[in-house]
């Protein structure tokens, strides 16, 4: 992703959405789409958000499944902030698509990996790149939640 599109894409986030992290009433997707990932993943297991906000899809996973691993990547330092002090049982980092590819690279892998309304904020062609890279890391199943 270029720079500037980047920096465009950080300060819409940090300007327009950071929400409540425990802000779930009246977004029944959330349950939804909680409960698709859950059945995924086997006990013990572990599951990734790209472009987490504040956590709450993955509030909403932990309720369900205590007995996962729970990690979130963001790029908006204000919106993980939130999400860490909220909901202190998941693991939040502060990254990028860079932070992904890393990942990929380095063997990390969940049993699912997932988005929601994150690729279509993404360039072409980046945001392939993003998918692929969700695939490495992903052992059962990639779940994206995209509008386009």
């Amino acid at each position: 992703m270029s720079h500037d599109t980047a920096t465009a894409a950080l300060d819409y986030w940090k300007h327009n959405h950071l929400q409540s992290p425990r802000l779930v009433a009246g977004q029944p997707h959330r349950g939804q789409l909680a409960a698709h990932i859950a059945a995924l993943v086997p006990a013990g297991g572990a599951i990734l958000e790209f472009g987490c906000s504040s956590g709450r899809n993955l509030a909403t996973l932990r309720a369900l499944r205590p007995d996962i691993a729970l990690h979130g990547i963001d790029a908006a330092q204000q919106s993980l902030h939130a999400g860490r002090d909220a909901h202190p049982s998941i693991a939040f980092t502060l990254g990028d698509e860079g932070t992904l590819a890393a990942l990929a690279e380095a063997g990390t892998r969940y049993d699912v990996a997932f988005t929601c309304s994150v690729l279509d904020h993404i360039p072409e062609p980046e945001w392939r790149l993003v998918y692929h890279d969700l695939v490495r890391v992903s052992r059962v199943a990639v779940v994206l939640l995209e509008p386009v």
